[in-house]
């Protein structure tokens, strides 16, 4: 049901109509690998009227390298999703494949998938947020934000906030373990929000 889903699928299924709402909270499931923060993604398999169709759902800049989209197709998606980055906007994409009979369940099914496109969401600030941040400035207290969304987003949520006020301030986590350890601590020390980041590091 719907209060068993994440906010972002109750969300979906709140602006859909009879149908779709349907198509949503009712699939036939026959495999379903959870968000894997490595690959970025999630994969399901449903059978719908007979046939087996693999989902990917995750983020959209690294579903277009599965798809079947040309390079200036996906050139024109990363466009999009920096733009809609710069507002604080996330963003979720979906790819989709009927499987042939032979295929069964593994990683290597995430090719060749059709780009079916992405929403781009915004998750409201809690109000208490910018208050929280001038508050602990006053008491002395520097902190660091760690958080799985890209840089653009990153920076422009950071920014709303009063958290950082430029780009330099924000980094991908794959920039700063790639650095000498004496510039590691050189970027800590300068940077404010980490993004990009995943579970295991």
């Amino acid at each position: 049901g719907i209060k068993k889903m994440n906010t972002f699928d109750q969300a979906l299924v709140t602006r859909a109509n009879e149908s779709e709402e349907r198509a949503l909270t009712a699939p036939n499931v026959l495999w379903d690998l959870p968000f894997d923060p490595k690959t970025r993604f999630s994969t399901v398999i449903i059978e719908q009227q007979g046939k087996r169709l693999l989902l990917v759902r995750g983020a959209p800049e690294e579903l277009v390298l599965h798809s079947t989209l040309s390079e200036s197709q996906q050139k024109k998606i990363l466009e999009q999703l920096e733009d809609h980055g710069k507002q604080g906007l996330r963003a979720r994409g979906v790819l989709q494949r009927e499987l042939m009979t032979n295929e069964k369940p593994g990683p290597g099914l995430v090719e060749h998938m059709e780009f079916l496109g992405f929403a781009a969401f915004r998750d409201p600030l809690k109000q208490t947020a910018k208050e929280a941040i001038q508050v602990a400035r006053k008491l002395g207290i520097d902190f660091r934000i760690i958080t799985g969304d890209s840089v653009t987003v990153a920076y422009a949520v950071g920014k709303e906030v009063g958290l950082v006020a430029s780009e330099d301030e924000v980094a991908a986590a794959s920039t700063l373990f790639s650095l000498p350890e004496k510039e590691i601590e050189e970027m800590i020390e300068r940077t404010k929000i980490f993004a990009r980041v995943s579970p295991d590091q």
